[in-house]
Formats: structure tokens, sequence, C-alpha cells
């Protein structure tokens, strides 16, 4: 996206702003803030900085030398499916607040999957890689590793069972 296109985007979501503000963050932020409450127990009982420094230590990443990871969440009101998104050191997480969510699964699959991907930037490994020829090639190891640490490993840390997928 060059400049221009960049400054249209961001006039656009300033126009944006008080719809979503009176139509969804205002009508959902208690929700959020009690999902982002439970979220943070869940992150105590299962020791998920502890998690996250397994994750640092398999990509060879001193955790000591990156600026803190922060996690931001916003309200999905209706629909089943969430997105996440990182920004350099930032993870933003979709949450429902109108239906039952599986939280272990978000801490796991979608959270620290999004915290996989930061580590692995901040990797040696990234830094050897990102000469790939085949970026396509690339990006499917990258989503595939972070995929596996998150939905595979990750949860099984929390839950102590690998989800079955139908």
């Amino acid at each position: 996206m060059n400049k221009k296109e960049l400054q249209r985007y961001f006039i656009y979501l300033n126009k944006l702003m008080p719809r979503y503000e009176k139509s969804i963050w205002i009508k959902e932020y208690d929700k959020l803030v009690k999902r982002k409450n439970t979220i943070i127990k869940l992150m105590d009982k299962y020791n998920y900085d502890d998690l996250i420094k397994k994750v640092a230590h398999f990509y060879d990443v001193d955790i000591k030398k990156i600026d803190k990871i922060d996690v931001a969440f916003y309200p999905i009101s209706y629909g089943n499916n969430i997105n996440a998104y990182r920004i350099k050191n930032l993870e933003t997480i979709g949450v429902l607040v109108n239906k039952k969510q599986n939280l272990k699964w978000l801490l796991s699959a979608t959270i620290l999957h999004e915290i996989s991907h930061t580590l692995y930037f901040h990797s040696k490994m990234a830094k050897k890689n990102f000469n790939f020829k085949n970026k396509s090639k690339k990006s499917n190891v990258v989503e595939s590793m972070a995929t596996a640490i998150g939905a595979g490993w990750g949860y099984k840390q929390i839950t102590g069972k690998l989800m079955h997928i139908k």
C-alpha cells in the first residue's frame, strides 16, 4: 500500500469510528472486559508466560531482548469467526462477545499462534529464511509452525489433550 492509499484508508477509518463506537464498541464493551478478565485468569492458571518462554526457546529467541508483546482484544458481536492480526509486537484478537467461545482454544490456537509469529520474526531462523526464493512456501512454513505450536502443542499444554478435528 503506498502512502496516498494509506492516508485515504485512515481518513475512511476516522469517518467510520463514530459509527463503530455507537453500534458495537459501547454496546459490547462490558462483555469484552468480562471475557478479557476470564482470559487473564486462564493465563495465570496455565502459566501462560512460561508457555511463551518455551516457544521463544524453541525459536532460539532471548525473550529479554525483545519488547513486551501486547495483546489487544476487540469485540465481535455477531457471526462465528474470529480474526487475529499481528502488527510487530501487538497481537489484536477478536473475541466473540455474544456467543459461547472456547477460551482455551482462543488462548492456544489464536493468541499463542499470533505470539509464535512474533517470536519467529525475532529469531535467527527468520533472518536466515528471509531470502526464501519462493515466498508462498516461506509463508506456508511460518503459518504451519505457528498453527502446530498454538493449535497443537499449546492446546495440549492447556487442556492436557489434543484437539480432534472431524
